[in-house]
């Protein structure tokens, strides 16, 4: 087989919310914004809401640990691809396709852009277009979960991702 005909993929990282240890201080923010959410409809009060608690995620950064943990396995000068992994996509009648945020070309040389980036993915959780998204398709935001994915860059012809098993539980069934 000729190294043309190889097939080549790259190692993915998984991140749960549990490294933003801040982000537990806050959760009464988190839950009294969901109660909140019930009473509010499409207007400014859920927009203040929405922006409360994706900024509090947004300005939140890993543990040094996390970052130690990647720069032990990747180079800092790996390309690297910060993407989403959100329970509620591609559900029946809900396709979230591009719904959440993906940062291309972060690398681990700048520890803080590196975070920053992680962070920013999570926030996405909350943007007007995805709570209106779920909340059209009768999805509760509530339920809705993030898991960060960080994936080497590759420069190939051909680029896909696709999941054979559930990144968070190893479910072989996503």
């Amino acid at each position: 087989m000729s190294q043309r005909d190889r097939f080549s993929s790259t190692k993915v990282w998984t991140q749960g919310l549990a490294i933003f240890p801040t982000f537990k201080q806050h959760e009464d923010l988190h839950y009294m914004g969901f109660n909140r959410w019930k009473q509010s409809s499409t207007g400014s009060k859920l927009d203040n809401i929405r922006s409360e608690l994706q900024a509090l995620i947004a300005a939140q950064s890993p543990p040094d640990v996390v970052i130690e943990t990647f720069s032990k396995t990747l180079s800092t000068d790996s390309r690297l691809i910060v993407r989403s992994s959100a329970n509620v996509e591609d559900l029946v009648g809900m396709s979230a396709a591009g719904l959440y945020e993906s940062i291309p070309k972060v690398s681990l040389s700048n520890p803080r852009i590196f975070g920053t980036a992680i962070a920013w993915v999570w926030a996405s959780l909350y943007t007007r277009r995805a709570i209106l998204s779920c909340k059209a398709a009768g999805v509760s935001q509530r339920k809705a979960t993030m898991v960060v994915l960080v994936q080497e860059m590759l420069i190939p012809e051909l680029s896909f991702v696709f999941h054979t098993i559930s990144p968070t539980d190893r479910d072989p069934v996503c």
